[in-house]
């Protein structure tokens, strides 16, 4: 039986199960909200924009000869998804010329688009979208001179990468690096920065004594440590993909701006300053309490978590999607942060009334938190994915968050009772 001294009095056994088994059950919820809380955040290790490298006809040529169809050479290869979704538009003097339907060779990155019509002569804009992401959304322009052929190739559902035309050499585009590396630590970053600021807020919301025990002070200052860390090597890993430079040389910090120029590489940019910031925090957890730091300290630990929720930034989604994110981020946040702290605490030794009121408060806290965690991961579901959360592999992610959600769920009414 758990008993807590206090002052000379002994106090009621704060649960049923004996320390050992609280301590397993809490070490296994916290591992299955991290899974959970970071299966948007492993999907978006490997949406990195897709880039164009190579084209035939080349951008800002001069054409002599009226192509059969249009290629496209891309930097990353195209998965079933994008190919069922990628879309290719041309225009020529004004007209918009017939295409055919997009052909994926077998190296999953050239695309061939047969030409249906005859275009016009004069100024050619090639527009291309993919899997409707603005992030990867790019258009180039080619000149067309002469007079048009009188006919076409007879076969346009051919897959034969063959031009009629100019011929070009096309280099091979390197492989996506780094993926598995950059998902393990996407996971460790998301892991740490909730113990930060979901243990933070309970400070605030649910034990305010707690800032004054040793245990707490270390835990805070070494999981900024670790956050930090991690982030460092996500971004670096983030920047190296994205320009196609070395890792050693993506170490480097000025170095980012130049391959993390989209709206997501923004938003992890973002969460760098922030969580760099938040040491001030961390390092002096009762700015928390203090009446002339407390607001601002709260309003800043909120703004570092709500980028989680703004994970999939610049893609084709209603506004709505980013909003629902935000409260999902925060409420997984606290819940995680908060179980690890306390569970943290309560491994270091018997605590004084204050630990056990707070064991208390978050054992009535956790439905809620749970409640809305799992309302807004169903619309996000919902919004992001529809009836392809089957089909698609981020529904298929999703489907897999709720099995692990309605395992946490059992395992806080388990703890509950």
């Amino acid at each position: 039986m758990a008993v807590v001294q206090y002052r000379g009095f002994t106090l009621m056994r704060v649960l049923r199960f004996p320390r050992r088994r609280r301590a397993v059950v809490a070490v296994c919820c916290a591992a299955l909200a991290w899974f959970a809380a970071t299966s948007d955040t492993v999907q978006a290790a490997s949406n990195i924009p897709n880039e164009l490298i190579s084209s035939n006809p080349q951008p800002n040529a001069t054409v002599t000869v009226v192509p059969t169809q249009l290629q496209l050479v891309f930097r990353n290869k195209l998965d079933a998804d994008d190919a069922a979704s990628l879309g290719v538009l041309l225009r020529c003097s004004g007209t918009t010329v017939s295409l055919g339907s997009p052909v994926v060779a077998v190296d999953s990155q050239t695309v061939s688009a047969p030409l249906a019509s005859i275009p016009p002569a004069g100024q050619c804009t090639v527009t291309w979208v993919i899997n409707r992401d603005i992030g990867s959304l790019g258009t180039f322009n080619f000149t067309l001179l002469i007079s048009t052929q009188t006919s076409l190739a007879a076969n346009i559902e051919t897959t034969d990468t063959t031009i009629v035309g100019e011929i070009i050499n096309i280099a091979a585009a390197p492989e996506p690096r780094f993926g598995l590396l950059l998902v393990l630590l996407r996971i460790l970053e998301y892991f740490f920065v909730a113990c930060v600021v979901g243990g933070l807020l309970y400070i605030v919301i649910g034990w305010p004594e707690g800032f004054e025990y040793d245990t707490t002070q270390r835990f805070l200052r070494l999981s900024w440590f670790a956050a930090l860390g991690s982030l460092f090597l996500v971004v670096s890993l983030n920047s190296a993909r994205a320009s196609g430079d070395s890792f050693i040389a993506s170490l480097n910090p000025f170095t980012w701006f130049g391959g993390l120029n989209s709206a997501g590489g923004i938003v992890l940019l973002l969460r760098f300053v922030l969580v760099a910031g938040s040491a001030a925090i961390a390092f002096a957890p009762r700015r928390v309490l203090q009446p002339e730091t407390q607001v601002p300290a709260i309003l800043y630990l909120l703004a570092l978590a709500a980028t989680y929720g703004l994970t999939r930034v610049g893609q084709n989604l209603p506004v709505f999607t980013y909003i629902i994110g935000i409260f999902h981020a925060w409420s997984m946040a606290l819940w995680l942060g908060a179980l690890v702290l306390l569970a943290r605490a309560a491994l270091a030794g018997p605590g004084d009334r204050d630990l056990v009121d707070a064991v208390r408060y978050f054992v009535r806290l956790s439905p809620l938190l749970m409640l809305v965690t799992i309302v807004t991961g169903l619309v996000q579901v919902y919004l992001t994915d529809g009836a392809a959360i089957f089909t698609s592999s981020h529904g298929r992610a999703n489907v897999l968050t709720l099995v692990i959600v309605a395992v946490m769920v059992w395992l806080m009414l388990l703890v509950r009772n």
